[in-house]
Formats: structure tokens, sequence, C-alpha cells
């Protein structure tokens, strides 16, 4: 599937397939930034297959300056797919694209 443009609970999400440039070191995340910003996202949600094998190390800091990137425009970032290794509670993990839209709907309702 390529990165698609969802409508969750009101808020325009670059859904990102499973396959295309890594998030991690190098240009994943400008082409990511790049893809949200041309389709109009407010949020991004990342399989944990399209993530580079060390994104989660604390030795590179690449989730850290992932998170800050996109947290300094005001971007949400969640991953779908199983928790990796080295992942801590700073991060929103859900299944699917399917948990994190009931997810987003069951906060919306309270």
């Amino acid at each position: 599937m390529a990165d698609v443009l969802k409508n969750i609970g009101g808020v325009p999400v670059l859904a990102c397939g499973e396959t295309g440039v890594p998030l991690g070191g190098g240009s994943g995340l400008q082409v990511v930034l790049g893809e949200a910003s041309t389709q109009g996202a407010r949020a991004i949600a990342v399989p944990v297959a399209r993530l580079s094998a060390d994104f989660f190390d604390p030795a590179t800091g690449i989730a850290d300056t992932v998170q800050r990137t996109l947290a300094a425009r005001k971007l949400p970032l969640a991953f779908l797919g199983d928790r990796p290794a080295g992942a801590n509670d700073n991060y929103m993990f859900f299944k699917d694209i399917e948990a994190l839209t009931a997810h987003v709907q069951a906060d919306k309702a309270a």
C-alpha cells in the first residue's frame, strides 16, 4: 500500500504504507514530511515495518529526533504494529489503522 491520506475522526492522517523509504537515518523523514505536507496531513501513522533497524536504538537518537521534528511541526506520530524492543512508553503504538481509528473515536466520545 502506498502512503494515503485517511480521515480519522475528522483528522487528516497520512497513513504510510509498509513499503517505501525507511523512516530513520537519511532521507526517510524528509520524504514522509514532504508527503504529509503535500497531502495536508495533520498527523502521521507509520508501520513498524517502515522503520530503520536502529530506529529505537538510544545510541542513534533517531526516534527522539523524529519525534522532536514532528512535534515542532505539530504532527502527532503513531506507529502501527507490534512494539519493537527498545521502544519506550513515549511512543504511541496501535495494532493497525483500525485500532488507531477506534482509539481516536473513543477519545472523541469521552
